[in-house]
């Protein structure tokens, strides 16, 4: 099963991209505006029973699924 980040661009996230704000600050928008990041959606999956953990921790980089906040 895939695992996806889907960021759907709003007015306001379109805003962000033009003035080039910082990375950080889009990502917080998006997800303010229902983003489901991609280590979240992962682990949705797992909650789900559609994969195991140990499948998400096989094929996803750390990078992704490291808790930064």
């Amino acid at each position: 099963t895939g695992v996806f980040e889907v960021m759907d661009i709003t007015r306001d996230l379109r805003n962000l991209i033009a003035e080039e704000a910082p990375t950080a600050k889009i990502r917080t928008k998006a997800s303010e505006e229902g983003m489901i990041e991609f280590r979240k959606m992962a682990l949705l999956k797992v909650a789900r029973g559609e994969t195991s953990i140990e499948e998400v921790f096989r094929v996803i980089p750390t990078e992704y699924l490291v808790l930064d906040d």
